[in-house]
């Protein structure tokens, strides 16, 4: 049976697992290592098991030794060697629950526990590859303890260590190349890497007595057991980088902790912007915008990039900017969180100026499939007419507006304005509120040109909450009159 301290049986464990040897300052309680310029800095959870509650099971902690939490049952044998799979969903484990030990599989919160090796030997120390589809694990089904390698469903059971010492605790790198394990080839228990087909072995530590390897998922660290005569047990769990420097003590319990696992590191959540709007404001006047809503879903805090949609742009959350020109204009926010931008989420600023003049129309277009979407394949012609204009000393424009499509008994009457912009002498833009056939209430906003030809466009809409639109009617583009004019008013 696989014991507290290793693989061999517990009256013989204690001759080849103790401490590694590390540069420490004697503190109450046990050594504590000293600080040092550089260490790497510490992410993700870490699995391990321990002594502590009569019999090895396996726990759950933050990297920094916070919020350590109990898998596994006590009462159903020794638990140990948790291994975590790439996507931090499960844990690999050994277990004497069914009498020898033998590889289990079990959620990350330690349910739906099952059984994946069926060995009369023992089979322990399960290690999976980074992509998921292989397990490396310990067995002394050839005598002495060597290193196999697996299908992550117990197939193609491949033995790639072959020597008469023990060989065990494997650790597959990150980046699914190596293995790291321990073994006394040379005597002392020492750290050795290989080749995932058991070549290139090559001896990683020079001090006696390091066990249990455990890469950090970006590999700059190595998790592992280190023996501290404290009084206890003192089996205790430290963290250095991969190349042996910086060993940090990270728990310190009565009993002995045996065995880290660290787990994926928490992937930073991209923020989201949200530039607000859309904005209406005269020309050369500064208008408010606002982006604090915009959010990280980690906290962090934000800085802001706005594309004012007119070449300038501006910072903060809450700038202001006046445009020297009538239009209406993409205003576009991307936040960063410190490491990530969002995706640039754009709004509109539609900027009037009350003295550019205004716009009259009548007059009739083919009204095409497609664009009435109660009936879709419905044509035929379409009429309207239409006038814009702001009064003296206003912000906010006058006028009618009145569209019929009678193929689809559709009649639009407009009951207000919002805005109108004219830009130049050959194009206006003007948005309200109406009517359809004398009820309910709808967006709708032309597009109208005085050219050669005259064109016009009208889209009407319902608008529910968070701005979503149902279209009733577009004809989608600047469609050409069949009969009628348009005409700019300039001042």
């Amino acid at each position: 049976m696989i014991g507290r301290r290793s693989t061999m049986p517990r009256t013989a464990s204690v001759l080849f697992v103790t401490a590694i040897m590390v540069t420490a300052s004697m503190v109450a309680g046990g050594f504590r290592p000293s600080p040092a310029k550089g260490a790497a800095p510490i992410n993700g959870q870490i699995a391990f098991y321990s002594s502590r509650d009569g019999t090895d099971n396996i726990y759950l902690m933050n990297a920094d030794g916070t919020g350590q939490t109990l898998l596994t049952d006590p009462a159903l044998g020794h638990h140990g060697a948790p291994s975590w799979s790439r996507d931090g969903t499960q844990i690999a484990f050994h277990s004497t629950r069914d009498g020898n030990n033998e590889i289990y599989v079990m959620d990350a919160d330690g349910t739906d526990q099952t059984r994946v090796t069926n060995n009369s030997a023992n089979d322990a120390w399960a290690a999976w590859s980074p992509d998921g589809t292989q397990i490396a694990f310990s067995s002394n089904r050839d005598e002495n303890w060597e290193i196999y390698v697996m299908n992550a469903d117990g197939t193609n059971q491949t033995r790639v260590t072959n020597n008469t010492a023990l060989d065990d605790k494997p650790a597959w790198s990150p980046d699914g190349t190596k293995i790291a394990f321990q073994s006394n080839a040379d005597g002392d228990l020492e750290i050795y890497t290989m080749d995932v087909d058991g070549t290139s072995q090559t001896k990683l530590t020079t001090t006696f007595r390091s066990t249990y390897p455990a890469w950090s998922p970006d590999g700059t660290q190595i998790a592992f057991a280190s023996y501290v005569n404290s009084g206890s047990w003192g089996w205790e769990i430290w963290t250095m980088n991969a190349d042996g420097n910086y060993q940090l003590n990270r728990t310190n319990a009565v009993g002995g902790d045996f065995g880290p696992a660290w787990g994926a590191l928490p992937q930073n959540a991209p923020p989201v912007a949200d530039p607000d709007g859309p904005y209406l404001g005269a020309v050369n006047t500064p208008i408010a915008l606002v982006g604090t809503a915009s959010f990280d879903p980690d906290d962090d805090p934000l800085t802001y990039a706005w594309d004012f949609g007119d070449l300038s742009v501006g910072i903060g959350a809450t700038p202001t900017h006046a445009y020297g020109a009538a239009g209406i204009y993409n205003v576009c926010l991307t936040v960063n969180d410190g490491s990530v931008d969002s995706a640039q989420v754009c709004t509109s600023a539609v900027v009037y100026d009350p003295s550019a003049g205004f716009v009259t129309g009548g007059g009739w277009f083919d009204s095409l499939e497609g664009a009435y979407v109660a009936d879709e394949p419905l044509t035929g012609k379409a009429t309207f007419g239409f006038v814009s204009k702001y009064k003296k000393g206003t912000s906010v424009p006058d006028g009618n507006t009145e569209f019929q499509f009678k193929a689809g008994n559709l009649n639009f009457h407009s009951s207000s304005y919002d805005w109108l912009v004219v830009t130049g002498s050959d194009y206006a833009m003007f948005k309200g509120t109406g009517t359809i056939n004398g009820a309910g209430e709808y967006k709708f906003r032309i597009w109208a040109g005085d050219g050669s030809p005259d064109t016009f466009r009208i889209k009407i809409w319902t608008e529910a909450e968070f701005g979503v639109e149902t279209i009733v009617y577009d004809n989608g583009a600047d469609q050409p009159l069949g009969g009628g004019s348009i005409v700019i008013h300039t001042k």
